[in-house]
């Protein structure tokens, strides 16, 4: 009879540039997946093939992470560190373990979670500006109105039915989220800017987020930015079934899983 061993639970804050990968959800080619990474390296130091991870969340391809929080359980009882250098030593070099801890078995990452903050990394203007940061950050042509796309953001802010701003593909009981801020700020000093390139920072926090909610969100305000939409458009769509979005889905290059806070 085969001794099965213990299952031992870690959480792990994990970061990532999301470049070249096929999101956070393992495939069947777990190679190109975030969670096929770790899944593939915690099989490989536990010499086990009965490894469980979950994210505090899905992020799509190409979006990046500053502190997803992951639970992994292992039949290996292992120093956090030790893990933690192990993890690093075999994942893709885009991927890094940033911290390790034992936890119990009950943790949760996505329903301990009391609120998630992302953030959406973007410039504007007829001029891409720098290639190097095109996979970090996305390009909107033309101009932007940004105090009026500032001022739409305060009308996202608050217990919503978000039934506009999210993409069919996870099966959902409500559509409901409360956010608790939303606004836009100018990244100041960014490394190896140019003068005439100005990057600014989209910051929501929620307790939580619909599939390609922040991307829909973005894509929106963007549209309020060209004057093509108002903010109170924005209002509108928050109480109000649409037959198309008020905006397209933005890209991913832009968007980063920043924090996740537990009690």
């Amino acid at each position: 009879m085969e001794l099965v061993s213990p299952l031992n639970t870690y959480k792990l804050t994990v970061s990532y540039n999301g470049t070249g990968f096929l999101g956070w959800q393992t495939q069947v080619d777990e190679k190109n997946t975030i969670q096929g990474q770790i899944n593939i390296a915690l099989r490989e130091i536990s010499k086990s093939d009965k490894v469980k991870s979950l994210g505090s969340g899905r992020t799509d391809a190409g979006v990046h992470a500053l502190a997803q929080i992951v639970k992994v359980e292992i039949p290996l009882d292992i120093d956090p560190e030790g893990l933690k250098k192990g993890l690093n030593s075999k994942i893709d070099s885009k991927i890094k373990i940033l911290g390790v801890e034992k936890v119990d078995e009950k943790f949760n990452p996505v329903r301990d979670a009391l609120w998630k903050e992302y953030c959406y990394l973007f410039t504007y203007g007829d001029d891409f500006g720098l290639p190097h940061f095109n996979d970090l950050k996305s390009h909107f042509r033309g101009d932007l109105d940004i105090d009026l796309m500032r001022m739409a953001c305060k009308k996202f802010v608050g217990e919503h039915d978000f039934q506009n701003y999210f993409c069919v593909g996870t099966d959902v009981q409500s559509t409901v989220r409360r956010i608790l801020h939303c606004d836009i700020e100018r990244v100041e000093h960014f490394p190896f800017s140019l003068d005439h390139e100005k990057f600014y920072m989209l910051k929501i926090k929620g307790s939580g987020f619909l599939k390609q909610m922040v991307r829909l969100i973005m894509g929106a305000l963007v549209n309020v930015g060209k004057g093509k939409s108002s903010p109170a458009s924005i209002e509108d769509s928050l109480q109000t079934k649409l037959s198309d979005k008020l905006g397209p889905v933005a890209p991913p290059e832009g968007l980063y899983l920043n924090r996740v806070h537990y009690p």
